[in-house]
């Protein structure tokens, strides 16, 4: 048989994951915060991108056409009066520093070890111990050593780590170097004067508080209701983690996406967070036929197409937001005006389908994405929710309203006589929620709220 060669014309489609297809697809994923800094990147590489200026977009055509000859109508030291604080710290001397402006924030090892340096009859053992000590307490104020296996360590007698520590234990905050929470809030009352009798037993029977055991409580306190609530009240007063105030954590920061509000008639609408967009303009300076050079010509040409791209990726992200925040106000109405109750059962097909584009878009839209409502601020894809069956109609009621209604009921219950989740099922039937006992046990848990015979308070 011969081999034989043929061209043959086939027509066909498929789709190539360009880079800028998949950057494009990064941009839908990234949160307000994480497209800041890419934009900011972008215009540090991008010559043809410049951000808008405070006060409004900058006019490239009067960039060039800038005359080195102007003068203003006044002197700077005319419109603007000096700081004084700044005249006092710089005194026009090499040693100028900016960081003299900057607060800094004091760590809790710092302030501790500030207290240590006036301590005085310190050996310098002792001094050595503290500092050692010192390191070893925790953010929350605890010591993280256990003093028995450091004394081997550091081959120093127990009973001097304790008189080391007891010292550290006089210093601020209240109950720092504490081993465990009765010697923590043992601390506190004692340097605030509370430390009678009474709260003494309380804080020997912190168990029988945590069961809420309130009949026994008033037996070991030899005390009757008043008092026992006096006691529990000044308890609650003191901090379980003292070192918290110096732990400086700024968390995740969290910027609206989407505003959920009503207008003046009352009716709700859906806005874009104008402050969380990025504001970046194609600086049109540039231009290929302003080189001569091959070189130069490609590199400009180059990032304005970069600068198109990312400008078009831009508006087409917002876009997909605005449109899905609209479809979720039509879709999800009762929970903007209600609140959580009134969440209904959605899935991101019926968005998808909606707004007319893929499912993958929207999972990719709602994503770190968040709206702000009278209600609290929510992910976009908290409005996604499961359901369960409702006992009226054919309808169904998102999981994040059942759970809402479990712990609507809860709280209302009599602390005395909690509900069990055989119960709970009977009253969410008589609301028109027909859940299954293990259904709700699931949904309480995740709520974190203890089963009924844990709640329940003993007079």
């Amino acid at each position: 048989m011969a081999l034989q060669q043929n061209l043959n014309i086939k027509l066909s489609q498929n789709l190539t994951m360009t880079t800028q297809l998949q950057q494009a697809i990064k941009l839908l994923q990234m949160s307000a915060v994480e497209l800041n800094e890419f934009v900011d990147n972008e215009v540090l590489e991008n010559p043809c991108l410049q951000k808008q200026d405070e006060f409004g977009e900058i006019d490239s055509d009067s960039a060039e056409s800038f005359d080195d000859n102007y003068e203003p109508d006044a002197n700077f030291d005319d419109l603007y009066e000096p700081v004084s604080s700044y005249e006092g710290s710089y005194s026009g001397e090499d040693d100028y520093n900016l960081e003299n402006f900057v607060a800094q924030e004091e760590t809790l090892q710092e302030h501790l070890n500030q207290q240590l340096s006036v301590v005085k009859k310190l050996s310098t053992q002792e001094q050595f111990i503290c500092q050692y000590l010192i390191d070893g307490i925790k953010d929350t104020g605890y010591l993280g050593y256990d003093l028995k296996e450091e004394s081997k360590t550091l081959n120093v007698p127990f009973e001097k780590l304790e008189d080391c520590l007891s010292v550290i234990q006089t210093f601020t905050p209240e109950g720092v170097g504490a081993r465990d929470l009765q010697e923590c809030l043992t601390l506190q009352a004692y340097a605030k004067g509370l430390l009678t009798e009474r709260m003494s037993k309380l804080l020997e029977n912190l168990d029988l508080l945590a069961k809420k055991d309130f009949k026994q409580l008033k037996r070991c306190l030899a005390t009757d209701d008043n008092g026992l609530r006096e006691s529990v009240k000044l308890l609650t007063g003191l901090s379980p983690k003292p070192g918290l105030e110096f732990a400086y954590d700024s968390g995740i920061e969290v910027i609206p996406d989407v505003i959920i509000s009503k207008d003046d008639d009352g009716h709700l609408k859906a806005e874009l967070n104008a402050s969380s967009l990025p504001k970046v303009l194609l600086n049109n300076i540039y231009q290929k036929d302003s080189f001569s050079n091959r070189e130069d010509k490609k590199f400009i040409g180059e990032k304005i197409s970069r600068a198109n791209w990312l400008l078009k990726s831009l508006q087409q992200r917002q876009e997909t937001i605005y449109k899905t925040a609209n479809c979720l106000l039509r879709m999800q109405r009762n929970f903007f005006l209600f609140g959580p109750e009134g969440l209904q059962p959605l899935t991101l097909k019926q968005v998808a389908d909606e707004i007319g584009v893929h499912e993958s878009t929207v999972s990719r839209i709602s994503n770190e994405k968040y709206v702000q409502t009278e209600f609290g601020v929510f992910q976009l894809k908290y409005f996604f929710a499961s359901g369960v069956a409702a006992s009226f109609g054919n309808t169904m009621v998102g999981a994040d309203a059942v759970k809402s209604m479990i712990k609507r009921i809860i709280d209302s219950e009599e602390s005395t006589k909690p509900y069990s989740d055989e119960k709970l099922v009977t009253l969410l039937k008589d609301e028109g929620v027909e859940v299954a006992r293990r259904t709700v046990a699931k949904y309480r848990e995740s709520l974190n709220i203890p089963s009924s015979s844990k709640r329940k308070v003993k007079v």
